[in-house]
């Protein structure tokens, strides 16, 4: 749970979070001081209120118009933010469940364990896109299952 004044991070759960909620679209992938109507991927926020209810809580974010659930976020101090830099290869290593690697292979057939890519691209000091075959781009991929 998080309190008022809390600085939180907006990291979806998983993959399939990401594409079902349209964020491998560029359009979430702004600072969150560039767009107030929507959430940004891996943006920072502070928490402005709280809405209690029986068996929820929602949070009111600043500069976001909406309340949100606490799914997908992370206060900003437990996030390790990415140390990787445009242009840099880095290899894949994923530490997501064998699911979501699925998944991932159906968007991306070419996204490989062990091989290298080429840092495109980093969103909100969290999330990468890297270069797969033919100068295709990645969708948002986490940088903690890429290592160096």
């Amino acid at each position: 749970m998080f309190k008022v004044g809390d600085k939180v991070r907006f990291i979806a759960d998983d993959y399939f979070y990401i594409m079902k909620g349209d964020f491998d679209q560029p359009y979430y992938w702004k600072k969150p001081f560039e767009a107030s109507d929507r959430l940004m991927l891996g943006g920072e926020y502070e928490i402005e209120g709280i809405e209690q209810k029986l068996f929820s809580r929602s949070y009111k974010l600043k500069n976001i118009p909406f309340l949100i659930s606490e799914e997908g976020l992370q206060l900003s101090s437990d996030v390790k933010l990415c140390d990787f830099n445009i242009g840099e290869e880095v290899k894949f290593n994923p530490r997501c469940s064998k699911k979501e690697i699925k998944a991932l292979k159906l968007i991306h057939p070419g996204l490989k364990i062990g091989e290298r890519y080429k840092v495109d691209e980093i969103i909100n000091e969290y999330y990468i896109v890297v270069i797969l075959d033919l100068n295709l781009r990645s969708i948002p991929l986490r940088w903690i299952d890429f290592e160096r």
